[in-house]
């Protein structure tokens, strides 16, 4: 028997962190206030449902929006308007001695701290400009370890929340696009050693 389970709990961070704007702490909650049932909240959340369906955009998706007066694209990522994931939750057994890390015996909560994660964070962040950099840095506390509301990016920024979203959102998406891109590439790339 190996010694940790490692589990990775995949979200929707559009919603949550639309939720967390407003003040709303859980599906309970958002729940109470929306009238959206709990369960379909939970689906939205866990990325279950997507947005939209063959017949257009889904009554769960049509209430949060009305809800939170905002457009899907700001509560659902782009890869899950029409897709749900498949998969929400990863687990993984390792033992104290599999080297998760570079050095022996490293614990995995230091797992999110090694260099290859950060090297790719940074290489991410490469692919932005100055502003897009500075809303996802200030938005998840990467330079002071406090994670800033969009109000107060949107007000570093000299504009609106809402537009200081969308300059976090758009950000994300070019980062991911990049990422993949580049993700790609390096496949290709072993796979032409290979041969």
């Amino acid at each position: 028997m190996k010694d940790y389970l490692l589990t990775l709990k995949i979200q929707n961070n559009y919603l949550a962190k639309m939720m967390e704007s407003r003040g709303i702490k859980n599906a309970a909650e958002l729940h109470r206030l929306s009238g959206v049932s709990q369960s379909d909240i939970g689906k939205a959340l866990n990325l279950k449902r997507p947005a939209y369906s063959s017949r257009g955009l889904n009554a769960t998706a049509s209430s949060l929006c009305d809800f939170f007066m905002c457009e899907v694209g700001d509560i659902y990522p782009p890869e899950h308007l029409h897709n749900p994931l498949d998969q929400h939750i990863f687990k993984a057994e390792y033992a104290y001695q599999d080297n998760l890390l570079e050095g022996e015996g490293a614990c995995p909560s230091l797992l999110l701290e090694s260099n290859d994660a950060h090297g790719a964070i940074e290489d991410m962040m490469g692919y932005l400009n100055e502003r897009e950099r500075k809303a996802i840095q200030m938005r998840h506390g990467m330079q002071d370890g406090v994670e800033s509301t969009f109000r107060n990016i949107g007000g570093e920024f000299g504009v609106s929340s809402s537009r200081a979203m969308e300059i976090y959102n758009k950000a994300l998406r070019k980062a991911r696009y990049y990422a993949e891109k580049q993700s790609q590439t390096e496949h290709l790339r072993t796979l032409r050693q290979e041969d």
